[in-house]
């Protein structure tokens, strides 16, 4: 319940932390310095935590969440298309390689990147495959010819209940499975039991100078964040515009403030308690110091007119944007047509063929990572010839297509 100055300092709300510190704004005055978490590291945003805070304005999106979620059921598909690769087992937690390529498909969905964390026997060829958690990544600050050489992992970056570990990291050299330079690591760290593989960051969207990857939705985030707070005007609409809403006049009472533990009994206390759910009534207290205050004062709207349709286009408006920005059909996340009319099924099927054609570099880059990381595993695989495309996810027609069979030379590999 709000009180006016006159009887208490209005509190100020609780803000949550945004995504805006990536890049400076047209509006900033000078861009917001970040610090990086451990020194020696590059900062990935405002406070080193751009990707935790964009993640966060992803989940506070719906239209965001089912555009990230559409299009990592579209990258992996069906999984890898040789059942023998989908099914084999590439760490000592039983993940499989059909595992592990979901993992890539999900970041590459959010933050349009490929994480790998590879492990090495010491014959210096690769034995262990994990994808790790795009968020989770820092690059070790570049030499002196601005080259990239190690990376690390931050598991404990949002740690909250023992912040001591948010520092706590593993660093790697970035990934070459070259024998030679793989042998000569482990000696530089006096031997296996020292050595903690290597990291591999390649970044699947537009080019950049970037050192990290920015993700396409993040020239959006406007709208995300526009949206949640759309969300949240519609749960205080429940949870007080329902209800009684209006402004209490009284006189300033002349007697002392309850102190603690001691029973309130004034006006505003009792009002309190009878709202019901949280500030259920939307009642705001005005005390004046006297009868004439009291008369004069008087409540002027600033809400503007047509609040419902502003309201109605910015509704409409902001998750279309968001889809646009994702290129993802409306169709697949339920965006309906002007009139609630449900999409039909040829409608289903063409956006179905546009998000296969989306996302065809995507399963392209995962095809070519895992070729580059399998290539010299330390046992034979159980093909002889692998193979590692997608199997596309489609539901419209008999035959399903794979990334092989649009297989493009052009992307280009890590540097």
């Amino acid at each position: 319940m709000a009180k006016s100055k006159t009887s208490q300092q209005a509190k100020k709300p609780d803000t949550k932390p945004t995504v805006s510190g990536f890049l400076a704004s047209p509006q900033a005055k000078k861009r917001v310095d970040s610090k990086p978490t451990v020194s020696g590291f590059l900062p990935y945003g405002q406070g080193d935590m751009f990707p935790q805070n964009f993640k966060d304005a992803i989940d506070d999106s719906d239209t965001a969440t089912a555009a990230v979620t559409a299009l990592a059921e579209f990258i992996i598909g069906n999984g890898l298309e040789d059942e023998a690769l989908a099914d084999l087992v590439v760490n000592n937690d039983g993940e499989t390689l059909d595992q592990i390529a979901e993992g890539m498909a999900w970041n590459i969905a959010e933050g349009e990147v490929i994480v790998l964390h590879i492990g090495y026997n010491g014959m210096g060829q690769p034995n262990s495959l994990r994808s790790i958690n795009w968020e989770q990544y820092r690059h070790l600050e570049p030499n002196e010819q601005g080259k990239l050489t190690h990376g690390a992992i931050f598991p404990f970056l949002e740690n909250t209940f023992k912040r001591d570990l948010k520092k706590k990291h593993t660093l790697c050299p970035l990934f070459n499975d070259d024998p030679e330079v793989v042998l000569s690591q482990i000696a530089a760290v006096n031997g296996i039991h020292n050595y903690y593989g290597q990291l591999l960051y390649f970044k699947t969207g537009r080019p950049t100078s970037d050192y990290y990857a920015r993700p396409r939705l993040f020239g959006t985030v406007k709208n995300l964040e526009t949206e949640a707070e759309l969300t949240e005007y519609d749960f205080s609409t429940v949870t007080n515009g329902f209800n009684i809403s209006g402004i209490w006049k009284q006189i300033k009472s002349k007697k002392s403030p309850a102190e603690d533990g001691e029973d309130d009994d004034s006006t505003v206390s009792k009002l309190e308690e009878h709202q019901g759910g949280k500030n259920g009534g939307k009642l705001l207290v005005y005390e004046a110091e006297d009868k004439e205050e009291l008369d004069a004062a008087g409540f002027i709207s600033t809400s503007g007119a047509e609040l419902a349709n502003r309201y109605n286009a910015t509704n409409d408006r902001v998750p279309i944007r968001i889809a646009r920005r994702a290129r993802v059909p409306n169709e697949l996340i339920n965006i309906r047509k002007a009139g609630g009319i449900a999409p039909t099924g040829e409608e289903m099927k063409v956006a179905s063929q546009i998000m296969q054609q989306g996302v065809n570099k995507s399963q392209r880059c995962i095809d070519m990572v895992l070729t580059w990381v399998m290539a010299n595993w330390h046992e034979p695989l159980p093909v002889s010839n692998p193979k590692y495309n997608l199997e596309n996810l489609n539901y419209f027609s008999d035959k399903t297509t794979t990334s092989n069979e649009r297989t493009d030379p052009s992307v280009a590999q890590p540097g």
